[in-house]
């Protein structure tokens, strides 16, 4: 493993066990910092949102507008197929 992973590593180990900051790890690593900053970045971001959704807001609008056009563009129903023994009865 080269070095700049090594940094990594001990980095994010430390960030998510609440040893170290951010500011921190560049600190201790400045050979790396510009690398590592836009790494550290997002792997925080990641680590803080496991879950992504959507605003609750935007989710009732995609909601509404997708009854709407449903309901807009209903087709009806076939009239259920009549089998030849039933056409000959009638």
């Amino acid at each position: 493993m080269e070095e700049l992973e090594l940094a990594l590593d001990d980095c994010l180990e430390k960030m998510i066990s609440g040893k170290l900051s951010l500011r921190q790890c560049l600190e201790l690593y400045p050979q790396y910092a510009e690398q590592l900053r836009p790494l550290l970045d997002t792997a925080l971001c990641m680590h803080g949102n496991r879950e992504l959704r959507a605003p609750s807001a935007l989710r009732d609008r995609i909601r509404q507008q997708l009854k709407k056009q449903l309901n807009e563009s209903a087709i009806e129903q076939p009239a259920p197929v009549k089998s030849a023994r039933q056409a000959m009865v009638m």
